[in-house]
């Protein structure tokens, strides 16, 4: 149960981002300027936690034995904060919460069916799949009214 708590409260989180980096856009003039600022502010803050929380050092040398394409999160960081900015004048908050999600949803069923990006293989059942339709159709309904 906690754990459901802390994924409604994250995705709470999510639309007031949007709105918050919307209004900043204003402020700044362009998307990419103002997923720039908030960035850089996001930065500074885990920068912060960090080097008061640890571990440390902050980049260990197992990192370097990675995947060459974990290093790109921040790219999809980039891609979904800025495409959201791009959507709330347009979509209004509602809406540009929502068709990210599907597109989540979607991604989530191909990574957990496939096992891409080292995430173990987990089953897709009949369940698994009435929920997205359920999901697509509230969807609908939202974009439709």
């Amino acid at each position: 149960m906690p754990l459901l708590l802390l994924g409604v409260m994250v995705g709470a989180v999510t639309p007031i981002q949007t709105a918050v980096n919307s209004r900043l856009r204003m402020a700044v003039g362009t998307p990419f300027r103002a997923s720039l600022v908030s960035f850089t502010v996001g930065t500074l803050v885990t920068l912060v936690a960090s080097l008061t929380l640890g571990p440390h050092p902050l980049l260990p040398a197992s990192a370097l034995a990675g995947p060459w394409w974990m290093w790109l999160a921040g790219l999809f960081g980039v891609i979904f904060m800025t495409g959201n900015i791009l959507l709330l004048p347009k979509l209004g908050s509602l809406q540009t919460v929502m068709m990210p999600v599907l597109g989540q949803i979607l991604m989530g069923l191909l990574i957990d069916t496939f096992g891409w990006f080292a995430v173990a293989r987990r089953r897709v059942g009949v369940v698994q799949i009435a929920g997205i339709v359920v999901a697509v159709a509230g969807i609908a309904l939202i974009r439709l009214g």
